[in-house]
Order: C-alpha cells, then structure tokens, then sequence
C-alpha cells in the first residue's frame, strides 16, 4: 500500500487538508480534521454509498474494512 499510495499517516494528513478548505466554505470554523478523522469518515463514505443502492458490490465491505484499518494504524501510530 506504501509504495501505490505512500505513508498512509502522510496521506490521510493531505486528504484532511484538502477536506479542511473545502469544508471551511460551508460550515463554521472548527477544529482541523485530523488523519484519523479522514480514515472514519472515508468509511462513513464507503457506508453511504453501500446504502444507496448498490449494498451488493462486495469491494464495498472490502473497502470498510480497510478503511477500518487504516484508522486503526493511525490511532496507534499517532499515540506513539
């Protein structure tokens, strides 16, 4: 995974960036999303888009549960 998508903390930390500016437009100003907080919300997202009509495409759950994971590693890497 590493090497297709790069450090995953990294990563996630780029995605919160590019969420933070778009969701600064359209909602109070709050704390910054976190890598963790990407990581849950892009399975919130896998979630939604499981419930809107397409539930039977297994890469979905697949997609959860990496999802999962990463927040998962993230959680334990950012208490180290």
């Amino acid at each position: 995974r590493a090497e297709q998508h790069g450090d995953m903390v990294l990563c996630h930390s780029a995605i919160a960036t590019l969420w933070n500016g778009y969701l600064s437009i359209r909602r109070e100003p709050a704390a910054p999303l976190s890598p963790l907080d990407v990581a849950q919300m892009m399975l919130l997202l896998k979630v939604a888009r499981a419930q809107s009509g397409s539930a039977g495409h297994v890469d979905h759950y697949l997609d959860m549960a990496g999802y999962a994971g990463c927040a998962a590693e993230i959680a334990a890497r950012v208490r180290e």
